[in-house]
């Protein structure tokens, strides 16, 4: 059986070992994209469509914009976990 995609959006920091042993029970990605028109067409690609969770870093606003209700019905509808790295929520469109 194939492993669970994970997608990161954004750079790891400081805990490369840790991101890097999630390998052990997941497939890890990067998208290609580079911004968020880019990143909308990549979900609608089918490229991301086994991605089951979306870890996300403050510095990927740079990849997706805001997190709002477009940017949600973009992702694949295999994403059932996203998880936010940093404090508050400026970049969630609540």
């Amino acid at each position: 059986m194939a492993k669970p995609q994970v997608l990161l959006l954004g750079k790891i920091d400081h805990a490369h070992e840790k991101w890097n042993s999630l390998s052990e029970i997941a497939e890890l990605l990067e998208p290609k994209a580079r911004n968020r028109e880019a990143f909308i067409a990549e979900c609608h690609s089918g490229a991301l469509d086994n991605v089951v969770a979306v870890y996300r870093t403050f510095g990927s606003v740079e990849i997706t914009g805001l997190w709002d209700a477009e940017l949600i019905r973009a992702l694949p509808e295999s994403v059932r976990f996203c998880a936010h790295n940093g404090a508050g929520y400026d970049q969630v469109d609540v």
